[in-house]
């Protein structure tokens, strides 16, 4: 059980004593339902998002630095598209979020199999970046690909 959900279980039980409800509350490891007392309407209160996004948070920490990209990589692609108001729901540092849309941003453009190339890129240098400098950043990537790619094609390979 993620141990984050913890105090959000007990925090939501409390609330289901304090109001009275009427029903079964039913709390496990990875299910929250509620069940009313004719059993004829059953919720579903289990979180979806949460546990995904926790596991990625807990990915970024990871030692070894092309895992640890990778993480930032699926976090960045994890809140592609998600509003200021959709991430109020999560706790995540700016930096951290930066970093991690920094990140999914280089490699959608450069090609997520680049990611495993090198581990000269970090999300701390992509997030440190100015925007100008991060832009250049991703045309040199490009360059050196491109300078790869014809390199190989003159050898046959």
């Amino acid at each position: 059980m993620d141990t984050l959900l913890i105090p959000l279980i007990h925090q939501l039980y409390n609330k289901w004593i304090a109001a009275e409800q009427d029903g079964e509350l039913f709390l496990s490891a990875t299910t929250i339902q509620w069940k009313s007392s004719d059993q004829a309407t059953t919720l579903d209160l289990t979180p979806k998002t949460q546990v995904p996004f926790t596991e990625l948070l807990a990915q970024i920490r990871l030692r070894n630095p092309i895992q640890r990209l990778k993480a930032y990589f699926d976090l960045g692609k994890f809140l592609d598209g998600k509003t200021q108001l959709d991430l109020q729901e999560y706790t995540i540092k700016p930096f951290t979020l930066k970093a991690a849309k920094r990140v999914y941003q280089f490699y959608t453009v450069c090609g997520e199999h680049t990611l495993y190339l090198d581990n000269t890129v970090t999300a701390t240098n992509l997030a440190k970046l100015s925007e100008a400098n991060f832009i250049k950043a991703i045309e040199e990537r490009q360059a050196i690909l491109l300078l790869f790619a014809g390199a190989q094609n003159e050898t046959g390979e």
